[in-house]
């Protein structure tokens, strides 16, 4: 429990000053950025909860987007699963070249 806590505000601080009233809904190409390099920190520190979360609100921070906006795309995508196909090879993508920098 004590370690939730820590992860409980980061998270709200996060939402805070992301400023979750103004929702920022991310275009294709910027949701595939982001959602690629989250991936990668995912993987990369899942065994360390505290490091992945103050960098995963370190990635909404540096793209300028919430989590609102960035749920509200995917409900957006979900209705239309011709561009969600497109957005997903979008991602490939960018996990490609994120993966080629890495290299």
């Amino acid at each position: 429990m004590r370690m939730l806590k820590p992860i409980f505000i980061a998270f709200i601080s996060a939402v805070f000053l992301c400023g979750c009233a103004d929702k920022n809904v991310p275009s294709e190409k910027e949701f595939a950025r982001f959602y690629a390099r989250s991936r990668l920190i995912q993987k990369q520190y899942e065994h360390s909860p505290d490091t992945l979360q103050r960098l995963l609100v370190g990635l909404y921070s540096e793209s300028g987007l919430t989590p609102e906006g960035v749920a509200v795309f995917q409900k957006k995508m979900e209705k239309n699963p011709e561009r969600w196909e497109d957005v997903q090879r979008l991602v490939l993508e960018e996990l490609k070249n994120l993966d080629s920098k890495r290299k």
